[in-house]
């Protein structure tokens, strides 16, 4: 090496014994205690949040995307998700099929059709998975680590010098080996960087990006166990110093920032019809010609929203030049995402209300892995604003959603934060921005709260629990007329056997109007969490009271 980079340390924190940190593509950190009794937790505005797990028999801790994921005793994984405004919420995913085998952060085998498959616990096991292409008795003795890119890392322990680094080795197109002097080094990836960061339990992190090998080191750090998490330009390690264990967070050099934040009328029959062909249209966007409908159709504008779920641009159609608002949403290639989706758009296509915003049309993406990142580069470039500002985080090999919704005469400031559509204001901001009891007249909120009892009425009859039901998803569009979004947080309702309502389990809505059965870290709840959440925006209706957390 010409020189070791010194990393400037922008973090150091003290960690409690029998305690490990996991970080999540959004940049929270999971605190792990891992004796009995365990704890899951964050730290939020000076205070720790904690989960109510599922058990004491947890194992297999791995994070992917924004999320957690545990197996159970009984073969069951659980994922765990935090938000701000939800806290840590957490729910049943699925069984471990028969034949599958688990290995370190969060992946698991299975032998299909005489071949070895190789995916998440996140994913489905009938589909998902990447081909092991090397006879398995040349993997003897290694650990499978990481998927990245399409490839498999493995690990193992060769008789290189101890003060040698480790040496990358490419086995086949689908296999990668790690290989460093008496330990299995701690590998720690994301699919939408180029770069592989090995900790080798010594002061340095390894980053290796297919062409080189560069060592990079922590000040203080006498030890790096592993790399928790790579997120908005810095790199969280957890490392021994002299004292004890450290969650420490550095400053990456700027050649790594740039990749790192990379990380965001009626429907008839014949609209039904349109949306499902786009949506089952799996095959456009593969190769070197794929061409963007979206970018085909439309002229984007600007940026004018963004969240977890992706970003929202404004957009003019280049033949009928009306202005939409046009959401994208990154989603993963696997079947069981690719199915929700179906559901989640097909289900709200059909739903046809005077009190519940529509939808104009849906389609899906699949770009070549890297080509939208460098499309998205360009499309910043060109605006003259840098991709630092914002938050377009989404896996190197994503496939995309597109929900395009019109801006119609009234509209103009407010967007709904997921299948969205433009609009004056809403029923919070209204709230907001009337609070003396003289704007608040009987007569109008009776008005405005049946149109609201109207439209949940509907969807309850349609099989449906909004589950985040709350003053900001409620859109004024005229003086006296009011329409439900967001409802692509929605879920079908289940009727038992006697015809009485059955539970869902999920980890989604807003904690402020949840309903106590729906606010835990693994809720059972039916539609009367929506009823609940009513009773709460019709006092908050009626009389002013200022938030309180």
């Amino acid at each position: 090496f010409s020189g070791v980079n010194v990393l400037k340390v922008t973090r150091k924190e003290r960690i409690p014994d029998s305690t490990w940190i996991y970080q999540t593509d959004d940049g929270t950190i999971f605190y792990y205690y891992y004796v009995s009794p365990k704890k899951l937790y964050v730290k939020w505005m000076g205070n720790n949040i904690y989960a109510r797990l599922p058990g004491e028999d947890l194992a297999y801790p791995s994070v992917h995307g924004n999320a957690m994921y545990f197996v159970e005793s009984t073969k069951k994984i659980y994922k765990v998700m935090f938000t701000p405004s939800n806290g840590i919420q957490g729910g049943y995913l699925r069984d471990l099929s028969e034949g599958e085998k688990l290995h370190g952060s969060g992946l698991c085998s299975r032998l299909r059709d005489g071949q070895r498959y190789v995916y998440g616990m996140w994913e489905d096991p009938n589909r998902a998975g990447i081909i092991i292409d090397v006879p398995p008795h040349i993997l003897d003795d290694h650990i499978m680590r990481r998927v990245h890119r399409g490839k498999v890392i493995f690990t193992n322990i060769n008789n290189l010098p101890e003060e040698n680094c480790p040496k990358v080795v490419q086995l086949s197109e689908k296999v990668i080996v790690i290989e460093a002097p008496e330990n299995h080094p701690a590998i720690y990836v994301n699919d939408y960087s180029p770069f592989i960061y090995i900790a080798n339990k010594e002061e340095h992190i390894y980053v290796h990006d297919t062409r080189t090998m560069e060592p990079l080191q922590l000040a203080d750090a006498d030890y790096i166990a592993y790399v928790a998490g790579v997120h908005n330009g810095e790199i969280t390690v957890y490392a021994t110093m002299s004292d004890g264990w450290y969650l420490v967070t550095a400053q990456l050099p700027r050649e790594y920032v740039r990749w790192n934040n990379l990380t965001t009328a009626q429907h008839s029959e014949e609209t039904v019809s349109r949306i499902n062909r786009n949506l089952t249209n799996r095959n456009n966007g593969s190769g070197k010609g794929f061409e963007s409908e979206f970018l085909k159709k439309f002229k984007p504008k600007k940026i004018i929203g963004q969240g977890a779920f992706g970003c929202v641009f404004e957009a003019e159609n280049i033949v009928d030049e009306w202005i939409y608002a046009v959401k994208r949403i990154a989603i993963s290639h696997d079947e069981e995402t690719h199915n929700e989706i179906l559901r989640e758009v097909r289900m709200m296509a059909r739903l046809d209300h005077p009190g519940i915003v529509r939808y104009h049309n849906t389609w899906l993406e699949y770009p070549a892995p890297g080509k939208q990142m460098k499309v998205d580069l360009q499309y910043l470039d060109s605006l003259g604003k840098p991709s630092t500002n914002y938050r377009l985080n989404y896996p190197y090999n994503s496939a995309f959603v597109y929900v395009q919704m019109q801006i119609s005469p009234c509209c103009g400031r407010y967007i709904c934060s997921r299948f969205v559509q433009l609009c004056k204001y809403s029923l919070g901001e209204w709230l907001d921005s009337n609070r003396a009891s003289a704007s608040r007249s009987l007569h109008k909120i009776k008005h405005w709260f049946k149109q609201i009892i109207s439209a949940i009425a509907y969807i309850h009859k349609k099989g449906i629990i909004h589950r985040d039901l709350k003053p900001a998803n409620i859109l004024i569009f005229e003086e006296d007329t009011l329409k439900v979004c967001d409802l692509g947080l929605s879920t079908p309702r289940v009727v038992e056997e006697g015809g009485t309502e059955g539970y869902r389990t999920g980890e989604i809505g807003t904690v402020m109007y949840m309903s106590p059965e729906q606010n835990v870290a693994f809720p059972k709840y039916s539609s009367k969490t929506d009823v609940f959440a009513l009773g709460l925006i019709f006092i908050e209706m009626c009389e002013w009271k200022p938030h309180t957390s």
